[in-house]
């Protein structure tokens, strides 16, 4: 469901993803942490309840993610890929349920 418009008649993102190109390079690399940390903050300033870091692989970058407010997570660190015909007997195990 898209945002609703913005007082300027734009409309408003409910969700914003940080792209692995920076994930993968923040443990190492100050720039890419900064560039994180940014759109985290962008999106807190827009009072986005949605932040979802792409292509996390590692401990480290889930923990530097994490300490920035990130709270969603995709990528090999959590589960590999898995096909659509799959997902539904996964799934519990994923997310720890039944």
């Amino acid at each position: 469901m898209p945002a609703p418009p913005h007082s300027s008649g734009t409309t408003m993102p409910s969700a914003l993803k940080i792209d692995r190109a920076f994930v993968k390079d923040m443990a190492e690399a100050k720039e890419a942490r900064k560039i994180c940390s940014t759109i985290l903050s962008l999106a807190r300033s827009l009072a986005l309840s949605v932040v979802v870091a792409e292509g996390v692989e590692t401990e480290a970058q889930y923990r530097l993610l994490a300490a920035h407010g990130c709270d969603r997570f995709q990528g090999w660190l959590l589960s590999p890929a898995v096909p659509a015909d799959q997902l539904g007997t996964q799934l519990p195990s994923l997310t720890g349920q039944p």
